[in-house]
Order: C-alpha cells, then structure tokens, then sequence
C-alpha cells in the first residue's frame, strides 16, 4: 500500500449525540450539564475515533492519519465539548506515532476570530446541523489542508 497520508475530519455529528440535545434545538444555545451525564457518550466518540484511527493504520501502515479539528460551533457548550474532543485527538497524536493533528484554528484562526467565536460567513445557513462548511469555507479549509498534505 502505497498510501502516504490520509487526512481525516471526524466527531462533528458526535457534539449534539453526546448533549442529548433534540433535534428542535440543536441551533439553540444550550448549556453543558455536568461531566458525569454525558462522560459515556464522550467517552464512546474518544474511542470509535481511536478505533478508526487504528483501523486506517493497519490498512495503511506506512501512511499518517492527519486528524483536522472539530471546527467551531455557535454556541459555547457545543465549543466546550468540541475542545474536550479535539484535545482527545491531540493526545491520540502524543501516543501514536502516525497520528498528526491539523487545527484549523491555533495560530491561523480560519474560522473563528481572536476571541474564539465562530465566523459564520464560512458556514452553510441552510439544514438543520448548521455544521456544514459553504464554499467559501470549503475553499479556505482545502487551501489549508493542500499544506499540510506535503508537511
């Protein structure tokens, strides 16, 4: 196998999953409960991210699993799940030697502004998630991953 780098963009659908939050309000502004109500559900997003990342590793050895961070959602207890995923994530990179970790938002700020809010301009208004890049974010997102496929 070939196969030198696969880039991988997983955990956003997990965020509301792992909230519990119902479909009507999933655009809304919710507020984290405590860890120990949603820990398991967290706890088994952690792990089907793992496994898939092992699973890529053995069917392609040689290659690196580069991980892109869970991008930025609109309200704060969404973010705070998505720090806890993306640090899971940067920890996967700390014991796995084939993991990179790509954020999108450390330093380059691509679609949240200095202050950590999202920048909306690059998200499609459209559906119910409000999760999915338009293509303005999406032709930012690939500039961005084009160079980290040669680093």
């Amino acid at each position: 196998n070939k196969i030198k780098n696969i880039m991988l963009m997983c955990g956003s659908n997990d965020i509301d999953s792992i909230l519990r939050s119902p479909k009507e309000m999933r655009n809304k502004i919710l507020q984290l409960g405590k860890p120990k109500s949603y820990a398991p559900l967290l706890d088994k997003t952690n792990r089907a991210i793992e496994d898939l990342v092992l699973f890529l590793h053995q069917w392609a050895p040689l290659a690196t699993v580069k991980i892109i961070n869970i991008l930025p959602r609109e309200s704060r207890c969404r973010n705070e799940l998505i720090s806890n995923i993306n640090q899971f994530i940067i920890n996967l990179k700390n014991k796995h030697d084939f993991v990179n970790f790509i954020t999108t938002e450390r330093e380059r700020f691509l679609f949240t502004d200095r202050l950590g809010y999202r920048r909306s301009c690059f998200f499609s208004s459209h559906g119910e998630d409000n999760i999915h890049l338009n293509s303005r974010g999406m032709i930012k997102l690939a500039k961005h991953l084009k160079h980290h496929a040669h680093h």
